[in-house]
């Protein structure tokens, strides 16, 4: 009775480290698939600029340009929220002193 209740257990784990496996080239696979249409929608897109006269060159700047952009834009956007914190932290303070 008892190897009947191992060899069941030995199916089971079997079992779940398959499906895990399973699970886990799913999960790849689906960073792969979007990876995928990435590229193929920047194929496009250089085919489409090179055809209507745009250069190569120029593309490229353009994406390191909008690169810069929005980093910038994340950058500042992260100095505002830490400014706000900041006073809103120095004002509690006061708040707090002035409570006690």
């Amino acid at each position: 009775m008892s190897d009947m209740r191992e060899a069941g257990k030995k199916k089971k784990l079997k079992l779940n480290s398959l499906t895990s496996g399973i699970r886990l080239k799913s999960k790849k696979s689906d960073k792969m698939k979007l990876r995928y249409k990435i590229s193929i929608w920047v194929a496009l897109a250089l085919a489409g600029s090179l055809l209507c006269g745009g250069s190569i060159w120029l593309w490229l700047a353009g994406i390191c340009a909008g690169k810069f952009l929005i980093r910038l834009l994340l950058t500042i956007a992260l100095a505002i929220a830490v400014y706000i914190l900041t006073y809103a932290l120095i004002i509690g303070a006061i708040l707090w002193l002035l409570i006690s």
